[in-house]
C-alpha cells in the first residue's frame, strides 16, 4: 500500500479494537499474523506490517526507530485508523516504544514481549560483529532456510539453548514438552517459517543490528498509555 512514508506491505484481519504489531528481528508481516491469530479470535482487529527492509517494505521507508514509528502512523492514516494498541516483540521494541512516545494520542495501550528497550549489541567485539554480518550475507542464509524447513525441532532446540540460560538437559526437556503439545509445536514451526526465507529479510535484519548499536536512550519516560511489559527470566538475549 502506498502511504505518505512510502510503500508498505501490510495485512489486516478481524473486527474490533485495533492492535498494531511490530514484528521482531528478523520477521515480517507474517510473524504478526501468526502471533495475532488467537487474539483476533477474541474480538480484535490485527494490523501487521513488514518493517522497512523486510519482505515487501523498502528500507527507505524508515531506518531508525523514530522513522519506523512515523511510517507506522502513516500506514494507520492510509487505513483510516485513529487509535491502536501497539504491540512489539524482540527487535520490534525500539519502534514500539518510540511509537507510543511520539504518537500518544493514537495509542490506547502498549504491550511488549521480550522487547529491546536499550542499546543492544554494543558488547560484541569487532570480530564478532564482522562474523555476524558475514554470516547473514553468506552461506548461513541458505543453511538456515534449509534447517527451518526440514528440521524445525532441531533448530528450535538450538535456539532455546543459544537464546536462553537453560542447560542442554533443560533445553531438551523444554523442547520435548513443547513438541508434545500439537498447538505449541505448530506455533514454533510457524514462527520459524516467519524467519524464512532469510534472504528476503536480511536487509531489515542488518539495519536493525546497526540501529540497535546506535541507541542512546529510547523515550521510555514519555510513554503515557497503560502498558504490559513482558520479559522471560531465562532470556539471555534481551
Amino acid at each position: 500500500m502506498q502511504t505518505a512514508a512510502g510503500p508498505i506491505e501490510y495485512f489486516s484481519v478481524g473486527e474490533g479494537p485495533v492492535i498494531l504489531g511490530m514484528h521482531g528481528t528478523p520477521g515480517g508481516f507474517d510473524q504478526v499474523a501468526l502471533i495475532g491469530e488467537t487474539v483476533e479470535a477474541r474480538g480484535f482487529r490485527i494490523v501487521g506490517w513488514s518493517r522497512p527492509g523486510y519482505l515487501g517494505t523498502p528500507l527507505e521507508v524508515g531506518r531508525t526507530p523514530a522513522e519506523q514509528a512515523d511510517a507506522a502512523a502513516a500506514l494507520l492514516d492510509t487505513l483510516g485508523i485513529d487509535r491502536v494498541c501497539i504491540y512489539g516483540a524482540s527487535g520490534g521494541g525500539p519502534a514500539t516504544y518510540t511509537f507510543a512516545a511520539r504518537h500518544p494520542d493514537r495509542t490506547w495501550a502498549m504491550v511488549t514481549e521480550c522487547a529491546i528497550s536499550k542499546r543492544f549489541g554494543d558488547d560484541l567485539s569487532p570480530l564478532q560483529r564482522m562474523l555476524l554480518r558475514a554470516a547473514v550475507n553468506g552461506l548461513t542464509v541458505p543453511i538456515f532456510d534449509w534447517l527451518a524447513n526440514r528440521f524445525p525441532d532441531t533448530l528450535a532446540r538450538q535456539v532455546i539453548r543459544v537464546e536462553g540460560t537453560l542447560d542442554r538437559r533443560s533445553a531438551r526437556a523444554f523442547s520435548s514438552q513443547v513438541n508434545a503439545d500439537p498447538a505449541k509445536a505448530a506455533f514454533v514451526t510457524g514462527l520459524f517459517q516467519t524467519l524464512n526465507p532469510l534472504s528476503l529479510r536480511k536487509v531489515g535484519l542488518l539495519n536493525d543490528l546497526d540501529q540497535f548499536e546506535r541507541i542512546d536512550r529510547l523515550p521510555l519516560e514519555q510513554v503515557e498509555c497503560p502498558a504490559l511489559v513482558i520479559h522471560g527470566t531465562h532470556d539471555s538475549d534481551v
